[in-house]
């Protein structure tokens, strides 16, 4: 089982080897210990909880390397719409979703922590600052890996010195981000394990 500290009803069932339907039924019947995000709807369990479920229903774990789940934050569609091409392309069973909205992302990160955020610097209301501190400052978010996209070179480097575990300069072709996704996902895995 790959380790993580906080699993959704889809994760659950495929360690359970379960349907999706099934998980979700035994996370509303309260089976399996579990909170539910009142805004989104999804669910959320911890470890703890699972391997307590497991063990009271004498479940062997099993060997499950979920994918990763990627968060992509720019306020171009159109790059958005690139990336995610590039991946459903390339790597179809990632899990990847984007918001154009600096405040959404931070809603969509205090509802499920990505393994990857995909971040650009300059976008309105709140920018890829606001965000990269947010995420560096909250216990849950702080190990999650940043890739940095901009147009903006000349802030490229500031954003790496407050924490950002890569940039890319735009345009970058499909090769060049994927390269450098693939690179921080592998650090990723090494540190957990």
């Amino acid at each position: 089982m790959t380790k993580k500290d906080i699993y959704t009803s889809g994760e659950i069932a495929k360690i359970l080897d379960i349907s999706d339907r099934t998980a979700r039924a035994y996370l509303r019947g309260g089976k399996i210990k579990a909170k539910q995000n009142p805004i989104t709807g999804r669910w959320k369990v911890t470890l703890e909880d699972l391997l307590a479920f497991m063990s009271q229903y004498q479940m062997a774990p099993k060997e499950v390397e979920l994918p990763p789940r990627i968060l992509v934050v720019d306020d171009e569609p159109a790059i958005i719409e690139s990336i995610r091409k590039t991946f459903q392309e390339e790597m179809p069973d990632w899990v990847v979703d984007s918001t154009t909205s600096g405040y959404e992302a931070l809603i969509h990160l205090g509802a499920e922590v990505p393994d990857l955020l995909i971040l650009d610097i300059c976008m309105p209301g709140t920018d890829g600052y606001k965000i990269l501190e947010a995420v560096r400052s909250n216990e849950q978010t702080a190990a999650v890996r940043v890739l940095v996209i901009s147009g903006y070179v000349e802030k490229i480097d500031d954003m790496i010195a407050k924490g950002a575990d890569a940039a890319l300069e735009k345009p970058f072709s499909a090769s060049d981000l994927l390269a450098a996704v693939r690179k921080l996902l592998t650090k990723t895995c090494a540190s957990a394990a």
